[in-house]
């Protein structure tokens, strides 16, 4: 850091240029992060815009007519073999 602040011909001094720098660039990454936080909330809420109630109706049946329904749990059964014991 000596050798940076030892440059002569600065229109400023370093502290003070670097001061500015980190502000300007903690200004972009919080910009950037309010848009991304933006865009989150826009893809967990979905459109901006509502549906009206045949749009919705429309989509929702679309999605069970594609979806492949299947149990949970199935019943497995299984023959169980019978030990037969031999009196003699």
């Amino acid at each position: 850091m000596g050798a940076k602040r030892a440059v002569p011909g600065r229109s400023a001094p370093y502290d003070q240029l670097l001061a500015a720098y980190q502000r300007k660039n903690q200004a972009k990454i919080a910009a950037g992060a309010a848009a991304a936080q933006q865009a989150k909330e826009d893809l967990v809420h979905g459109a901006a815009q509502p549906l009206d109630d045949d749009e919705e109706t429309h989509q929702v049946l679309e999605g069970v007519m594609r979806s492949a329904a299947y149990p949970l749990e199935r019943k497995k059964i299984h023959s169980v073999p019978y030990k037969v014991e031999l009196l003699l």
